[in-house]
């Protein structure tokens, strides 16, 4: 009787006392599964083994008995508890938006940097010294409206653009078939004409504000100088020289003490000239008028006059603003 079932147990062993299977299996802590006949991951998280002969799973021995389909040491999946396993819980996806098993919070891409998804986690604010999703800078404390320093707003390191007159006049007020860019021509390389004309270029839709722009040439939180070094103006969120809360304010200095005629296309409060503009820049007849701007002011005379200009009067120029 005892070697019946010595040679059963035998049998059993070499597989050879039913038909051969082959299946895989991983463990409920999360081992992946190997490439062996009947074979299953060890209870401890271990990856099962590719063998030449049937193995046991691991299940039923010890740690330190996993048989010849597991590896009893926990393999490369990590330790019982599922961390790092591959099949297993894994760890919490900290930043999808979903609170996950394990976390106690989850903010998605608003996670401020560093924050784990528990009790720690915040949403990203401008201002608390992290530089988080969507902010250009963060300083804490030591954000302000100065050069070199986050903006306000985290948007960008406040720098320092030059605005201006270009070195090139232009004979007449005539500047079509395209007035944006034969101003533009009129400046050096990497500036843009401070100048506006129907749909090609606009500052705004709303009287000193900044809405509905198209291809403007000032930005936010920038200080503007003029080339002599003198400051101009820092723009605030309103990219706009002059604006403040909605009011216009004097610039710091003067453009420049050149007594030319300036086109911008303006009117004072930044809106496009709907008239006195020569007929859309298309006309030098004397019928016409046009508004235009002085560089020596440093009110809103610098980019409009109450007075007009017959169009086939004066050589024009513009002022060019740094990109």
């Amino acid at each position: 009787m005892r070697a019946a079932c010595l040679c059963i147990s035998v049998l059993v062993l070499l597989g050879g006392c039913s038909p051969q299977r082959k299946f895989a299996m991983t463990s409920s802590a999360g081992g992946a599964a190997g490439d062996s006949d009947e074979s299953m991951a060890g209870s401890n998280g271990g990856a099962a083994q590719p063998g030449n002969e049937p193995g046991s799973a691991a299940d039923f021995g010890g740690a330190n008995d996993a048989g010849s389909g597991g590896r009893a040491d926990g393999g490369a999946s990590g330790s019982s508890t599922g961390e790092g396993g591959m099949s297993g819980n894994g760890n919490p996806d900290c930043g999808d938006g979903n609170v996950d098993k394990g976390e106690e919070c989850d903010n998605g891409s608003e996670n401020g940097p560093g924050k784990a998804c528990n009790a720690r986690c915040l949403l990203n604010v401008c201002g608390d010294g992290d530089q988080g999703p969507g902010e250009g800078c963060d300083s804490g404390a030591e954000n302000g409206m100065d050069v070199l320093r986050c903006a306000p707003d985290c948007s960008r390191i406040i720098e320092i653009k030059h605005l201006v007159v270009a070195a090139t006049e232009l004979g007449n007020s005539r500047l079509q078939p395209n007035p944006v860019a034969t101003a533009d021509a009129t400046c050096r390389s990497g500036y843009k004409a401070f100048f506006v004309y129907g749909t090609q270029r606009r500052a705004t839709t709303t009287a000193f504000k900044a809405q509905n722009s198209i291809d403007w040439v000032l930005r936010p939180y920038t200080y503007y100088y003029n080339d002599v070094e003198n400051p101009l103006w820092l723009t605030d969120s309103v990219p706009l020289l002059g604006v403040r809360n909605g009011h216009p304010m004097p610039l710091q200095n003067a453009i420049s003490q050149a007594t030319e005629v300036i086109l911008t296309g303006l009117n004072e409060d930044y809106t496009t000239l709907g008239s006195d503009n020569c007929d859309g820049w298309s006309t030098i007849q004397t019928t016409y008028s046009k508004h235009y701007g002085l560089p020596p002011a440093s009110d809103i005379g610098f980019m409009y006059s109450t007075d007009t200009l017959e169009c086939g009067s004066y050589a024009i120029s513009f002022y060019c603003v740094e990109q």
